[in-house]
């Protein structure tokens, strides 16, 4: 079984163990309204009476560095994206973005001032390659599959969140040699 064969495998797997396990906890537990108000079980006392809500804007810093933002569609699982440029550090240079369906098993812990939602996801990524910034005749377009792993710090006082994540990534269309690469990131958003 070649190289690209196998991560097709892999990833169809992943994907189809992340729309298994939504579809469970679709079936077993009602729409929340809130997502930071039954998340994690904690007890939380907002000064204006009312959680943040589902949706987080922000900015993200690494792979890539722009805007990012998040949707809850339920207490475990979100929606994310990226826009921005990717700065190159060994692979693609250029604008680009991704988009991901994440799983939130639990959290590792609340600790007072924030609690540290664990996260992982299968999504996918396009992003221009600019050959390291030199404009030569192998400038394409690098389009992927994502599996990101991350730790959210999430605020229980203020509206806000703190992530970390790497991402592995694997190009099913690459116009250069580096089909499979770790994008790593970090970023802020506020809840709305």
């Amino acid at each position: 079984m070649n190289h690209s064969c196998r991560t097709r495998t892999v990833v169809g797997l992943v994907a189809l163990a992340l729309v298994g396990a939504l579809a469970s906890e679709a079936a077993a537990a009602p729409r929340r309204h809130h997502r930071r108000h039954h998340r994690h079980a904690r007890a939380v006392v907002y000064s204006d009476s009312s959680p943040p809500g589902t949706f987080g804007l922000g900015l993200i810093l690494g792979g890539p560095t722009g805007l990012s933002g998040k949707l809850f569609l339920s207490d475990s699982f979100a929606f994310d994206f990226a826009i921005g440029y990717y700065r190159g550090f060994g692979h693609d240079e250029g604008g680009g973005g991704h988009a991901d369906l994440l799983w939130h098993p639990f959290s590792l812990g609340n600790f007072g001032v924030f609690s540290l939602p664990l996260y992982f996801g299968v999504g996918g990524r396009v992003a221009a390659d600019r050959d390291q910034g030199r404009f030569d005749t192998d400038n394409g377009v690098d389009v992927g599959v994502r599996v990101p792993l991350g730790i959210a710090f999430e605020f229980n006082a203020v509206p806000l969140d703190v992530f970390l994540e790497a991402a592995l990534i694997a190009d099913v269309i690459d116009d250069d040699d580096d089909n499979l690469h770790v994008d790593l990131a970090g970023g802020i958003r506020f809840w709305f």
